[in-house]
C-alpha cells in the first residue's frame, strides 16, 4: 500500500526549494514527533543528526504499534536531500499529572524562510487519552494554553520577520495545532503560512464566527481518512477534506493507513456511511450530557479502564467487545441510557 512511507521514498531527493512544503511533508513531521526525544530539550539539530543519535538508542519497551514505521520514517527522512539537512529544536515534552495534561511540541526549520511548528497527539497512555476527553468539558483545556503561548514563543524569538511559520499536527496534536494558530496573538498569527491538521477533534465551543478564526481561516487546511470518527467530534471550524484510506471504521485515525502518492495526499470524493453514522451517534450522545455532568461521566469511565488494567489505549483495542461492554456496564455512577449508548458506540468503533 502507498503511504507516507512511500511519499518520502519517492521525494527523498527533491529540495524543498524544487517542491514546496505541502501537506504530505506536514504529516510526515506529524508522524515522527509520536516518537519520544525525550533528553533533546534546549538543542538544535539537524534531521540527520536526530537520526543518527535515535539509531543509537536501544529499542524501547513501548506499546506504540507504529513504533517500527515511524522510526523508519525519520531514517528515511534524515538521510535524504529534502529533510535531511532540516533543523530541529525547542523540543518540549510536558507530563503533568494534576493538570491531566501530556504535551509534546517541536519546531522544524524548512530553508532559509519557513519554521514548522508541530504538536504531538495521544502518546497512549490512559493519562493522554483522557486528556482527549477532559476536552469535552474544559475550554480551554491546559494543553491548548501551553500550545497558543509555544506558537507565540517560537514566533517571537524568530525575530526575521520575513521567516513564516507552519502549523500541524496529528488527533489531539492537531487540536493543539489549530487552537494555537486561532488565539495567537493576532500580529504573530499573519505571519502563519499553513495549519496542516489531521483528523483532529473540534471543540466544545463554535468558534467558527469568532474573529480569530475567520482572520486565519483561509490558511487552515483540515485532513481527515474516509472513516472520519475522531475529526468530526464535538464542533469543528472548517472544511474537512477527505482522504483515501486502508483500514476498517475507526483504525483510519492511524495515519499510515492514509493513503499517498510520491506528490502528496490521495483524496476522497466524500466521507463514507460509517463516519456519517458513528459521528452523528457519538455526537448525539456527547450533547445529550449536561456539560456539568461530563466531568463525573469521563472520570467515572476512565476509573472503570483503569481498576480493569488498561493503563494503554493497545490494552483496550486488544480486549474482546463482550469484555469491553461489560466494564462499561460496571460504571453503576453512570444512568443506564448513558451506559447502553456508550456499548452501542464502541460496539461499532471496535467492531
Amino acid at each position: 500500500m502507498d503511504n507516507i512511507l512511500t511519499y518520502m521514498k519517492f521525494r527523498a531527493d527533491v529540495t524543498f526549494r524544487q517542491a514546496p512544503f505541502n501537506e504530505a511533508d506536514a504529516m510526515v513531521l506529524s508522524a515522527i514527533i509520536g516518537l519520544d526525544f525525550e533528553g533533546l530539550s534546549g538543542e538544535t539539530i539537524s534531521m540527520y543528526e536526530l537520526a543518527e543519535r535515535y539509531s543509537d538508542i536501544p529499542n524501547p519497551e513501548t506499546k506504540d504499534e507504529r513504533y517500527d514505521e515511524k522510526e523508519h520514517l525519520l531514517f528515511m527522512a534524515g538521510h535524504s536531500a529534502r529533510f535531511g539537512d532540516v533543523s530541529v529544536s525547542n523540543y518540549v515534552k510536558d507530563i503533568n499529572y494534576e493538570e491531566e495534561k501530556t504535551f509534546y511540541g517541536m519546531t522544524f526549520r524548512i530553508g532559509p524562510s519557513h519554521k514548522v511548528i508541530v504538536f504531538r497527539g495521544t502518546d497512549g497512555s490512559l493519562l493522554s487519552w483522557k486528556e482527549n476527553f477532559d476536552c469535552l468539558y474544559k475550554f480551554p483545556s491546559p494543553g491548548q494554553l501551553q500550545a497558543k503561548r509555544y506558537v507565540e514563543e517560537r514566533i517571537k524569538e524568530t525575530k526575521n520577520p520575513f521567516v513564516k511559520f507552519y502549523v500541524a499536527g496529528h488527533s489531539k496534536g492537531g487540536n493543539l495545532a489549530c487552537y494555537g494558530s486561532i488565539f495567537a496573538d493576532p500580529k504573530l498569527q499573519k505571519r502563519i503560512e499553513g495549519a496542516y491538521l489531521f483528523d483532529a477533534p473540534g471543540f466544545i465551543e463554535n468558534l467558527s464566527e469568532e474573529s480569530a478564526f475567520l482572520r486565519i481561516r483561509d490558511r487552515m487546511h483540515f485532513y481527515v481518512p474516509e472513516s472520519c470518527v475522531i475529526g468530526r467530534l464535538m464542533t469543528g471550524v472548517g472544511d474537512l477534506i477527505p482522504v483515501k484510506a486502508e483500514g476498517k471504521g475507526i483504525y483510519q485515525h492511524d495515519m499510515f493507513w492514509w493513503r499517498a502518492e510520491g506528490t502528496g495526499l490521495e483524496k476522497a470524493e466524500a466521507l463514507n456511511e460509517f463516519s456519517n453514522r458513528l459521528s452523528r451517534k457519538v455526537n448525539g450522545w456527547i450533547d445529550s450530557q449536561p456539560l456539568e455532568e461530563r466531568k463525573a461521566t469521563v472520570d467515572e469511565l476512565f476509573g472503570v479502564f483503569e481498576n480493569n488494567g488498561v493503563m494503554h489505549i493497545s490494552d483496550l483495542m486488544h480486549i474482546e467487545v463482550k469484555k469491553l461492554l461489560g466494564m462499561i456496564m460496571s460504571a453503576t455512577r453512570l444512568s443506564h441510557e448513558n451506559r447502553r449508548l456508550l456499548g452501542i458506540i464502541f460496539r461499532e468503533l471496535w467492531s
